[in-house]
């Protein structure tokens, strides 16, 4: 960008984007405990990332929305635990149920 100009004019952010609100949903920090097939992975492409006794590693892991952070926890499928921020734990486990019920669900038929 070269050059910007202050306008007057306001804008309603879209629906899609709530989850950046205030609260839970704000940007922050979550810290993510991974799995030990999972840790050499993590060592290498997170600098956040430090190696925990078990073989597993700990990572700071940034994120811009709680939809974004509870998808990424789910790719791992299980190679990732959220410690911190705890209240969005909860977030992460019912999605995770969710998920579980209707893959059983469809196998089922």
């Amino acid at each position: 960008m070269r050059d910007a100009e202050l306008l007057d004019q306001t804008y309603e952010p879209r629906p899609e984007m709530d989850d950046l609100s205030a609260g839970l949903d704000a940007a922050g920090t979550a810290t993510v405990l991974f799995a030990p097939s999972r840790a050499e992975r993590e060592l290498e492409q997170r600098a956040s990332s430090s190696a925990t006794g078990d073989g597993g590693a700990l990572a700071q892991v940034g994120y811009g929305s709680r939809d974004w952070l509870i998808s990424e926890l789910l790719r791992y499928r299980g190679d990732a635990e959220l410690l911190a921020p705890a209240p969005l734990r909860d977030a992460v486990r019912e999605q995770a149920l969710e998920l579980l019920h209707a893959f059983s669900g469809a196998r089922a038929r």
